[in-house]
């Protein structure tokens, strides 16, 4: 299915949970789903960051990710490495919206 511009606009300005059918589901179910979107956002980012970064900045990233490292550096370390952190979340989270979007179409074909 091809989106047009006006279309992925509405599609990123509307909640995920109406995307989806789950505006009514239980709190459990909603909570399930946002769990997993998010995970599915992260990792995403994650390897956009890890493929943005040059290979000794990548491997600074796990080791502080993967680790124990305050929030604080973690966040120090992604505003001097990683200016375009809020375009790479944006990218993700549309992404996965779409996907989304589309496999709730096609459920309720």
């Amino acid at each position: 299915m091809d989106l047009d511009q006006q279309k992925l606009q509405e599609i990123l300005n509307t909640d995920i949970l109406n995307l989806v059918g789950l505006e009514n589901a239980s709190v459990a179910e909603r909570d399930e789903f946002l769990k997993k979107a998010s995970e599915t956002i992260l990792s995403e980012v994650s390897q956009r960051i890890e493929q943005e970064l040059s290979p000794d900045k990548s491997e600074e990233f796990r080791k502080l990710f993967d680790g124990d490292a305050s929030g604080e550096e973690r966040n120090i370390f992604l505003q001097k490495n990683v200016p375009n952190l809020d375009k790479l979340f944006a990218e993700a989270t549309l992404q996965f919206k779409v996907a989304a979007f589309q496999m709730s179409r096609e459920e309720n074909q």
